[in-house]
């Protein structure tokens, strides 16, 4: 990533604890692994008087670089000790661990952007403040102070080897998590042990760098990928080489064959070195961390994998076990259910036959009451057609002789009426004889008048 590329790591409180442990980060560049563990004890255990001396002593010296020209400040070595020895595998095994609590926090993030960006006045010392409450303390606010300061001076020197030009800012829209981040750091560290200042100044010297490719380029890889440490390394050696004439440079692991084409880079323009050295170190430093931690990388993957695996199948199982402890209360339930109408039914059954026996019991008397009754009421009835039938015996006589009173009535009326009748009908035949005859005297008076009156009419018509 420009003058670096990787991911991110872990800190040692005696990592870097702020300008106080800038001379035993020096040492520690000196002697490797070992030595780095000697000066972290010796920080940790420093008392604060002894952390008071070194302050002011950084403090003098800071404010001594700072009075320089560009022009001095280029021919001076800001490093602490034989950077060289930074890329010793002990030490880069550090490196390769270096995971501090901070990676990762968004409030540290925010504030090395703001950092980035550049601070001044009052404002410097509420950042460090507020950088101190994120990484410990220790450092203190003053001691990270301090170390900003030296932090302002490497980059003024960056800037002057590089015609004016500082190392390229982070592309926040096309890597938002890396700010910060392990990665990030573990490049930080490898910078910030180089100069004594902490690995958050460091980081910012190059924000691109412990990105796996060119500057913005490039691709965040997770820091215990063996591709991520070796970007986080090679960015390191590179950026120290290109910017402060310092250090193996991108060829880090000295490989003789990658030693030769690097000599031959070096003899072509300028901007073709810029393009093709970042290039180099990088077969020679993947195979290496590829045996270094490829094996325990793969293995934490397959662990994670399997862990999750066995996560999902644990949950799956809860489930299944959930749904099977439903399924048997709904069957527990059903059955308790099925139980309950059951015992009712079979009581239900108990009493419906206690009900059929009493019934038949009730309609057996009754049977017997209707056929006493009914028994009753034929006798009754015989009775009373016998009397009907004496009643209507002698109604029927007595009928009858009115019948034959009557008919000897009726018959002597009827012989009255019949000759009643023949006189009556004598006396309307001689009545209409008469009748006729007085018509036809009426009818042959009206002929005649009738007929005289026509005869004037036609006299008068035809005159």
């Amino acid at each position: 990533a420009g003058a670096g590329a990787g991911d991110s790591g872990a800190s040692d409180p005696g990592s870097r604890t702020g300008g106080a442990v800038s001379e035993a980060a020096g040492a520690a560049a000196g002697a490797g692994a070992a030595a780095a563990a000697a000066v972290a004890a010796t920080a940790a255990s420093a008392t604060p008087e002894e952390r008071a001396e070194a302050l002011r002593e950084q403090n003098a010296e800071t404010e001594r670089l700072a009075g320089m020209s560009n022009a001095e400040l280029q021919r001076v070595n800001l490093t602490e000790g034989d950077v060289n020895d930074l890329f010793e595998e002990d030490y880069m095994d550090t490196v390769a661990e270096f995971d501090p609590d901070y990676a990762g926090s968004t409030d540290l993030q925010t504030l090395m952007r703001e950092l980035e960006s550049g601070i001044s006045g009052p404002r410097v010392e509420t950042a460090m403040q507020e950088l101190s409450a994120i990484l410990g303390p220790p450092p203190s606010p003053d001691e990270l102070r301090a170390d900003y300061n030296r932090f302002l001076v490497i980059q003024r020197q960056q800037a002057a080897n590089n015609g004016g030009e500082r190392a390229g800012a982070l592309d926040d829209d096309l890597h938002d998590a890396f700010m910060a981040s392990r990665g990030q750091l573990q490049f930080g560290k490898v910078i910030g042990d180089a100069f004594g200042i902490h690995e958050v100044f460091g980081s910012l010297l190059s924000p691109t760098g412990g990105l796996v490719g060119p500057g913005n380029i490039a691709f965040h890889l997770a820091p215990d990928n063996p591709f991520g440490v070796h970007g986080a390394i090679h960015d390191a050696a590179g950026y120290l080489n290109a910017n402060h004439d310092v250090g193996p440079g991108y060829n880090y692991r000295n490989d003789p064959t990658e030693e030769i084409i690097t000599d031959a880079i070096e003899c072509l323009p300028e901007f073709a070195q810029g393009l093709l050295l970042p290039l180099t170190g990088q077969a020679s430093g993947v195979a290496y961390w590829a045996g270094e931690i490829g094996e325990e990388y793969v293995e934490a993957r397959y662990d994670a994998a399997m862990e999750v695996l066995e996560e999902g199948l644990g949950e799956v199982r809860d489930e299944a076990a959930e749904r099977i402890n439903d399924m048997l209360s709904t069957l527990d339930a059903a059955k308790e259910e099925a139980m309950g109408l059951y015992e009712a039914a079979e009581q239900g059954i108990e009493e419906a036959e206690e009900d059929m026996v009493q019934m038949a019991a009730s309609a057996e008397r009754a049977i017997r009451d209707a056929a006493e009754t009914v028994q009753q009421g034929v006798d009754l009835a015989s009775q009373g057609v016998q009397a009907v039938a004496d009643e209507v015996s002698e109604g029927v006589s007595a009928v009858g002789d009115q019948l034959r009173d009557f008919t000897d009535t009726a018959g002597r009326e009827a012989m009255g009426v019949v000759e009643a009748f023949t006189d009556a009908a004598g006396r309307v035949g001689e009545s209409a004889v008469e009748t006729y005859d007085v018509m036809a005297d009426a009818a042959e008076s009206v002929s005649n008048v009738a007929e005289e009156q026509l005869g004037a009419l036609a006299d008068f018509i035809w005159g």
